[in-house]
């Protein structure tokens, strides 16, 4: 997917930076992780539109990093709809599980396709 057919990488990635309403959507849509990068510094992306980046399934694990390391890493709807993508590189995920209630530890542990690795660390976190 890219902004309009043929968009250069560079115009997306700057694109990204500005763009508000509906192009700042399709932009979020982008697979590559620098296009995101950028979108997230754009002062119009809000943290609901960085859960949507954070929950888009299928993306590419790198995408994920790049949420996992903006500013927005820090809201806990943000950092959940991270840990509960099944995308999400384990390393990442597991990083952001001591900050999580134990409801939502129960959720990590019950949702589908989950690396083992993850649901294994929420289990021990709940100390089952």
């Amino acid at each position: 997917f890219t902004v309009a057919k043929g968009e250069t990488l560079g115009r997306r990635k700057w694109l990204a930076r500005t763009a508000r309403g509906d192009l700042l959507l399709r932009i979020l849509d982008d697979p590559h992780p620098a296009v995101i990068e950028n979108a997230l510094l754009n002062p119009s992306v809000t943290e609901l539109l960085a859960v949507r980046v954070a929950s888009r399934r299928p993306v590419p694990p790198e995408v994920l990093d790049v949420v996992g390391d903006s500013r927005f890493a820090n809201r806990a709807q943000v950092r959940r709809a991270l840990v509960l993508n099944p995308n999400c590189p384990p390393k990442l995920a597991v990083r952001f599980l001591s900050s999580m209630t134990a409801d939502d530890l129960n959720e990590v542990m019950r949702a589908p396709g989950l690396a083992a690795e993850v649901t294994n660390a929420a289990a021990l976190l709940l100390g089952r």
